[in-house]
Parts: structure tokens; C-alpha cells; sequence
């Protein structure tokens, strides 16, 4: 009888053993499999783009925009030659009103900084004094608001002077920048190019008017776009695919290489870009980037006097405008992406009424929200126009 008990527990021990021992090996190949699972899994994710990767934030940034002031000073004696650099000149009020109702509004508003879209000074047929002396005025007057100011070049500039002279009056060492803000990462980028390549050095601003951007540049811009933090570029010319219709019924080209420039922001899948240039209010909605187009404060007959709050929420752009209609001197603030009986454009270029047509379908639409801010103080060539 003991002699069974013995040998009960002896094989009993040898089963708990085996038991022991065949355990221990499934975990140690399950943990095999787990890692092998996970180190599969991290090689797949690691093959992902870093841009596909991009950052969920609920980071809120804001930035005014203003574009195409086109100032030009005007001589207080008349008598004095076109050409003579120390007669006194000013701005007249149609220029300085919006300046001054822009400076007004981001002080309220109060952006982390502006971004002007371009087209700073008129410089059709002017010396390259005069365009600086443009220039100094606009930036004089958006130092105002406090925040760092930063310039798209315009074709209008290189009508008076070259890229080499706007660089070195603005303080930049590239037409091309990159500014970071927390998750967002904003590239302003050249479309003064042409595709048979730039002349020789001097004032071209008239080969730029539908605009291009040079293969070296759109490979930089793909340098910058390859990051997980949400991008926004901006650009002076527009990147559509059709003309656009602006005032007066004037049709405005995009750049010459705009499909290639689209097809960038989609693989990098930048959530906006913004333009000025063709005097036409246009929104459109891709995958993943929306697309912009302001007019300025100058030339646009349906939107005088325009500029811009942008207001980036969690990655999601949102821009409501400021204009004073025709034949009235109050500030109109409507929504920029769907204004009430205004035209956008859908993804197929095909024109759609607000109606049935709005920045994001699931949002619903948004109501057209005018609000009566300010009253302008004078009419144009009043004794409150600015003098340098």
C-alpha cells in the first residue's frame, strides 16, 4: 500500500512537471508570437508616411489676412515732376480706410500674427523708390496691430523692383517661408515664376500674372509639407483648375502648373491654402484641403475693402470676412465659406447656389451673419488722408 502511494506521487509529480514545463513553453511562444506580431505591426505603421500621420489637436490658432492693398502714393503738389523723389506724397483715403478698419479689427480680434497675400503697392510703370516708399506706409500701419507681420510676394512688386530689392526692404532671406505655431506649420511659397524660365534681373512682374512655381520650389514644398503637423500653405496666385470669373466678369488664369501643385497638397494632405491675385471670392473643398481665394482692398467691385480672420480649430479652417459693399460706408461681416446667395465652386468646377452648397455637408449650413461694426469717418481725399 505505500508502495503505491509513493509511486502515485511520483507520477503525479512527473504530470505536475510536465504540466509546469509545457506551459511555461506556450507562453514563451505566445509572448514569440506577440512580439513578432507587434515588431510586423510597427514595421507597417514605420512604412506610413509621416504626413498620413498627421497630429489630432484641439489647438485654436489665429491669423488676420489682408491681400492686394495695390497703395500707390500720390504727390500733395502737383506741380512737382512725377519723377522727384523728395516732393511730399500721402496715401489717399481709399487706401489708408481699409488699412486703418483692418488694424481696428485685429486689435479685437487679436491674431498671433498677419499675413499679407501679396501685391502690396500698385508699381505699374513706378520707380523703385516710390514702391518702397508704398511698402514702408502698409507696414507702418500693420505694426500697429503688435504681432509679427509676414509678406507673400505679389506680381505687383516685381513691376518696380526685383525679388533681390523686396527681400532685403521686407528682411527675409527667401520668398519662401515656414512658420511653426504649436501643431501647425504654415509655408508661403513663390509663384512668380514663369515656365520658360526667369529673364534677366530687373522689374518681370507682368510675365507673372497667371503665375507658376519652378520645380525646385515645389520639391522644398515637399520637404516642408513631410511632417505630422497640420499644414497650411500660402501663395499669391491662384492653384485652380479652370479660370476664375472676378469683377466685372474679368477672367483670372491660375498658375501654369496648377494640377501639379494640387496633387502635392493632396499626397501631403495639407488642410488649406490661400490665395489673393484674381480678385474673386472662391471656396472649394477637395479630400483633404480646402481651397481659398480672397480679394483685396483695393480692386474687388462686389467685396471693397475686403480682409480676413482666419480661425484654425483642431486642424480645421475657418475664415470670416469683412468688406464694405458699394454706395455705403458700413462693415459688413459675413462667413466666408457660405455667404448667402453668393457662388462657390464644388470639386467638379461646376458653379452650385449656397443653397445647396456649403463648407461641410454634415455641418449643415452656415446662416449669412451681417453685422454693422463701424462707420467710415471720411470720403476719399478728405483732410484725414495719411501723409508720409
Amino acid at each position: 500500500m505505500k508502495k503505491i502511494i509513493i509511486i502515485s506521487i511520483f507520477i503525479a509529480g512527473i504530470i505536475f512537471v510536465g504540466n509546469f514545463i509545457f506551459f511555461h513553453i506556450s507562453i514563451q511562444k505566445s509572448n514569440k508570437n506577440i512580439a513578432e506580431n507587434f515588431a510586423e505591426a510597427k514595421k507597417i505603421y514605420d512604412a506610413i508616411p509621416v504626413w498620413h500621420k498627421k497630429i489630432k489637436t484641439d489647438q485654436i490658432l489665429k491669423i488676420g489676412i489682408i491681400t492686394d492693398t495695390h497703395v500707390r502714393p500720390n504727390r500733395i503738389n502737383k506741380n512737382d515732376g512725377l519723377e522727384k523723389k523728395e516732393s511730399p506724397r500721402y496715401l489717399k483715403e481709399k487706401y489708408t480706410r481699409p488699412l486703418r478698419n483692418f488694424v481696428a479689427q485685429m486689435n479685437t480680434f487679436q491674431p498671433e500674427y498677419v499675413i499679407h497675400g501679396g501685391d502690396i503697392v500698385e508699381g505699374t510703370g513706378d520707380p523703385d523708390w516710390l514702391c518702397f516708399m508704398g511698402i514702408d506706409f502698409v507696414d507702418q500701419e500693420l505694426q500697429k496691430i503688435h504681432v509679427p507681420i509676414y509678406y507673400v510676394l505679389g506680381n505687383h512688386e516685381l513691376r518696380c523692383i526685383t525679388k533681390a530689392q523686396f527681400r532685403e526692404k521686407i528682411g527675409i532671406k527667401d520668398q519662401k517661408q515656414v512658420i511653426d505655431t504649436g501643431d501647425y506649420r504654415f509655408v508661403i511659397i513663390d509663384g512668380n515664376f514663369h515656365p520658360e524660365g526667369d529673364p534677366e534681373p530687373g522689374p518681370t512682374g507682368h510675365r507673372y500674372i497667371p503665375g507658376f512655381v519652378q520645380k525646385e520650389d515645389l520639391e522644398w514644398l515637399k520637404e516642408q509639407l513631410s511632417t505630422e503637423k497640420r499644414t497650411f500653405v500660402f501663395i499669391h496666385q491662384g492653384p485652380f483648375l479652370d479660370s476664375t470669373v472676378g469683377d466685372e466678369g474679368k477672367k483670372k488664369q491660375s498658375i501654369g502648373n496648377a494640377q501639379e501643385l494640387r496633387d502635392i497638397l493632396d499626397e501631403y494632405r495639407v488642410d488649406g491654402i490661400f490665395n489673393g491675385h484674381m480678385e474673386a471670392r472662391r471656396y472649394e473643398k477637395t479630400r483633404f484641403t480646402e481651397y481659398y481665394s480672397f480679394t483685396g482692398t483695393k480692386k474687388s467691385k462686389a467685396y471693397p475693402e475686403s480682409y480676413y480672420e482666419l480661425t484654425i480649430t483642431g486642424g480645421d479652417p475657418d475664415v470670416t470676412m469683412y468688406y464694405v459693399p458699394q454706395g455705403t460706408t458700413n462693415i459688413k461681416r459675413v462667413d466666408f465659406e457660405s455667404c448667402e446667395n453668393d457662388v462657390i465652386y464644388t470639386n467638379d468646377s461646376k458653379k452650385e447656389s449656397m443653397n445647396s452648397v456649403g463648407k461641410n455637408d454634415s455641418k449643415g449650413f452656415k446662416q449669412n451673419i451681417i453685422v454693422e461694426v463701424v462707420k467710415t469717418l471720411a470720403k476719399e481725399g478728405s483732410g484725414l488722408a495719411e501723409k508720409f
